[in-house]
């Protein structure tokens, strides 16, 4: 019974020492200093760009009319730079691209699935009619082909 009990102190001290610590010792600078200070972002110049969608086309509605008569826009693709039409426009997507097509029936064909812009060009207010309410600013299109074939988002 002895030699068990001195078996078993000798096994207890052998595997204290083989283990380190779970927490620093008190004498461990590093864990007295405290955490490291942190260096902050600078804060931001400007506001941030934020878009609302404001209208969802999908199933039998693929189809959206932007602006009121009278009015003329400017449809801007990345690529091909900016297109004026006369308002209203009504807007389609299908499987090859946009399609836009004014009051005076002049269509206008977007190639590829990309995002595009109408803008308002002229006139005082910078305003977008789409449906029965007007939208501030740039009315961006973006297809949703990950939901349905033709479906696609406008937001302001």
């Amino acid at each position: 019974m002895a030699r068990l009990g001195l078996a078993a102190t000798a096994l207890a001290a052998v595997r204290c020492g083989s283990e380190s610590p779970s927490r620093p010792l008190a004498t461990d600078r590093s864990a007295s200093a405290g955490p490291a200070p942190r260096r902050r972002p600078p804060l931001p110049t400007a506001e941030p760009l934020m878009r609302v969608r404001i209208f969802r086309a999908r199933g039998t509605e693929r189809r959206v009319g932007v602006g009121e008569s009278g009015q003329r826009l400017a449809v801007v693709a990345t690529d091909e730079g900016a297109r004026e039409l006369r308002a209203p426009v009504r807007v389609a997507l299908a499987a090859e691209g946009w399609t836009i097509t004014d009051d005076r029936g002049e269509r206008l064909a977007v190639a590829g699935l990309r995002p595009f812009e109408l803008e308002r060009r002229g006139g005082k207010e910078p305003f977008l009619k789409v449906g029965s309410r007007s939208y501030p600013g740039a009315l961006r299109l973006v297809a949703r082909h990950d939901l349905e074939p033709g479906a696609f988002d406008s937001t302001s």
